[in-house]
């Protein structure tokens, strides 16, 4: 799991993202996708897992990670459990199985929070998998220090709402039912120095007030397709506190971990 850390297996604690079976027809196929993580984080003062806790919100569960998380896609065939596809970041953000994560917590919740079917299943059989190794925990320490674990690691790094575009720092954030996005601008940008093209599935903006190697602020593919009729962009305060705001309506209620794909 961690290599630095199998010492602290007996904190570990599983989440399951989505079921077996539960995303046919989306990017996870008839994986599971599932996440471990360190539970006991908060008193060790481990760093705040940002990235991590966005995915899990987006999936449908609200978890405050702590430290590293190990993210994987496991396959299963009877009573067996495998390595299933790649856990890689694009698939990560696809939004359909993220859907599929979201109904599938949204029936637990009809059913009074507990885990059912092959959620509470996978959870089991999981559980006891993890048992078996803490049993072990000792000789899986001395063997992971001299190999690398074959898991997608997030990093544990602070990850704030500010992206890199083409040209300058674009802040953003989720407002729930739309995507509130600023960015600073010199004090005497007027709306026509402004060309900001919105459509569905993509953002581009440009700013003639900026310095010429950053005039082109964005131009690039959104996290998640938006109303682009309902999308609006304004400027505001004077001086130093000049900025411009664009507010991106979303088409999906769905909580965004990026302002653009290419990030």
């Amino acid at each position: 799991l961690f290599t630095e850390q199998l010492q602290t297996l007996p904190c570990v604690e599983l989440a399951i993202l989505l079921s077996p079976g539960a995303g046919k027809g989306t990017a996870a196929g008839s994986d599971a996708v599932v996440l471990l993580y360190d539970a006991s984080g908060g008193r060790k003062g481990l760093p705040a897992n940002k990235r991590g806790s966005m995915l899990t919100a987006a999936a449908g569960q609200a978890i405050d990670l702590r430290g590293e998380c190990v993210v994987g896609r496991l396959s299963f065939a009877d009573t067996s459990i495998e390595l299933g596809a790649e856990a890689a970041p694009q698939f990560l953000v696809e939004r359909d199985w993220l859907e599929a994560a979201q109904a599938e917590q949204k029936r637990i919740s009809l059913s009074a929070g507990s885990a059912t079917g092959q959620h509470g299943a996978v959870a089991t059989q999981l559980k006891e998998i993890l048992r078996e190794k803490t049993r072990n925990c000792a000789a899986r320490l001395a063997s992971a220090r001299a190999s690398s674990p074959a898991t997608l690691e997030m990093a544990a790094a602070p990850v704030t709402t500010e992206q890199q575009g083409e040209a300058a720092a674009v802040k953003f954030e989720d407002a729930g039912k739309e995507i509130l996005v600023t960015l600073s601008v010199p004090a005497e940008t007027k709306a026509r120095h402004v060309r900001c093209l919105i459509n569905d599935q993509k953002l581009t903006l440009h700013v003639d007030t900026m310095p010429s190697a950053r005039k082109r602020i964005a131009d690039d593919t959104l996290f998640q397709p938006v109303i682009a009729d309902d999308c609006t962009w304004t400027l505001e305060g004077e001086g130093s506190s000049r900025t411009l705001r664009v507010t991106l309506m979303k088409q999906v209620q769905m909580r965004w971990l990026m302002l653009f794909r290419s990030s």
